[in-house]
């Protein structure tokens, strides 16, 4: 991810998320560490989390034409969707390490 892109954010509870989800981080905090620890993994151009349960959509970076969706699920529930977007496909050993990665690094972030 690009260091210069720009971050757009629109909470709707932002007190409701952060108390439900634990740590004094707020929901923008956590979304961002967990772009930052994407990142690390593989390279992307924008990162967008959202989770209508909670009212919190995160934007960062620039959309790009290739795109990978991923569903946050914790005891059956859906507790948000985060997508990676970039100018060229991800490779299935990409997206493989993403998927391989998400439970430590969500769990980290208090999503």
């Amino acid at each position: 991810m690009k260091n210069t892109e720009a971050i757009a954010y629109h909470p709707d509870s932002m007190d409701l998320a952060t108390d439900q989800a634990g740590p004094i981080l707020h929901m923008n905090e956590r979304v961002q560490l967990l772009a930052n620890s994407l990142s690390r993994i593989v390279e992307f151009d924008s990162f967008s989390y959202q989770s209508v349960r909670e009212g919190v959509y995160v934007s960062i970076g620039s959309v790009e034409v290739h795109k990978c969706n991923y569903k946050i699920k914790e005891s059956g529930r859906e507790r948000g969707e985060f997508t990676l977007t970039r100018a060229t496909p991800f490779k299935e050993e990409e997206l493989m390490i993403i998927e391989t990665a998400m439970g430590s690094i969500i769990q980290t972030c208090h999503l």
